[in-house]
């Protein structure tokens, strides 16, 4: 038997938005799936690690690895790259060897239009990413 006492807990998701800003990251769960159209992707979660308002909170954020005939394969490659895979042919790895590594992500808050339900979703965003300790660019290629 379970006991649980729910007491002033609404149940709905309360969003608190995350200013945005470039934080430090770590991946604290990577999970291998697939894209729709059938590619693979990298779904993880991260905490940002290195700010009092917002340690602890963490965000959702996916790689996918797309062929190389598509315009945005690079990033995933590049994001491989930063996890420290090797690049440049045929590569097997294992995403959960990247668990409890740092980057930093441009965090900003969003909303996007869900698939399921059609309503206005609220979510903070990882718009750009960079190898932890990297300094900004300043052609600003950060992606």
């Amino acid at each position: 038997m379970v006991r649980y006492n729910s007491t002033g807990i609404q149940p709905e998701f309360k969003f608190k938005p995350i200013r945005e800003d470039w934080y430090v990251v770590k991946i604290i769960n990577a999970e291998e799936g697939q894209t729709p159209e059938g590619y693979p992707r990298i779904s993880m979660k991260c905490e940002i690690i290195n700010n009092e308002e917002f340690g602890g909170e963490t965000i959702n954020y996916m790689v996918s690895l797309l062929p190389a005939t598509d315009s945005k394969a690079w990033m995933g490659v590049k994001f491989l790259q930063m996890m420290g895979e090797e690049i440049g042919g045929e590569l097997d790895f294992d995403p959960k060897r990247w668990e409890f590594k740092k980057f930093e992500a441009y965090i900003k808050p969003g909303e996007y239009k869900s698939k399921k339900t059609g309503e206005m979703v609220k979510t903070n965003q990882i718009k750009k990413t960079r190898a932890h300790g990297t300094p900004a660019p300043a052609d600003g290629l950060d992606f």
